[in-house]
């Protein structure tokens, strides 16, 4: 047990510094006072082609994982302070964005959300599948483009582009597709298409493909 622990322990440690996949480090206790590392390396066929063994008192052994514990540690830390970042990096841009569009807004009297949804709302101009849980729908949009609408029923709910590649589908008056609002993003699916996928508040997830 001690070795498969290891074993799975210091292969996603020795992944992490580079080591080919290929490749099988793994710590075991030899008795109760010596313990052993053992690299063994595979060719391209899996062949074994060489192996070696270092082996520890329990001092140096417990010194040598201490360490693997703060490369860890360290590594961590390197992704934490990444993502702190990258957080700073996106309130200022969201900060940015708000301005330009009261920038917009100051100089034309229009509102930046409702051209860009004029502009790209013919994308969604197609029968799309609707899906969420295990229910699938068949949506076009209604002829003022402003509400997605069931083929098969008198569902609807109002869609709309509020950013790039982003699309808002909400609960109005009408009997609706699902319970809440969720904003669903853009991707591509393996033939190329334009498909969006979200989650509403409770973590449902909801995709619209053709």
């Amino acid at each position: 047990m001690k070795k498969l622990i290891f074993t799975i322990l210091i292969n996603m440690i020795f992944v992490t510094l580079g080591l080919s996949q290929s490749d099988t480090t793994y710590l075991a206790q030899v008795n109760d006072s010596t313990y052993q590392k053992v690299f063994i390396s595979y060719d391209d066929q899996g062949r074994e082609i060489a192996s070696e063994k270092v082996y520890y008192d329990s001092l140096s052994f417990y010194n040598f994982i201490f360490d693997l514990v703060v490369s860890s540690d360290k590594t961590f830390t390197r992704a934490e302070n990444r993502l702190l970042a990258a957080q700073k990096a996106e309130k200022k841009k969201k900060k940015d964005f708000k301005e330009m569009k009261d920038f917009y807004f100051a100089f034309t009297s229009m509102d930046y959300e409702t051209v860009l949804d004029s502009i790209l709302k013919s994308q969604l101009v197609d029968t799309f599948r609707l899906i969420t849980v295990d229910t699938v729908y068949n949506v076009t949009l209604t002829n003022n483009q402003k509400k997605f609408k069931d083929i098969d029923s008198v569902k609807k709910m109002r869609v709309n582009y509020f950013q790039i590649g982003k699309i808002e589908i909400k609960t109005g008056n009408d009997d609706p597709f699902f319970v809440g609002d969720a904003i669903l993003l853009e991707e591509k699916d393996n033939q190329g298409r334009r498909m969006y996928r979200g989650k509403l508040a409770d973590g449902t997830k909801i995709v619209l493909r053709r």
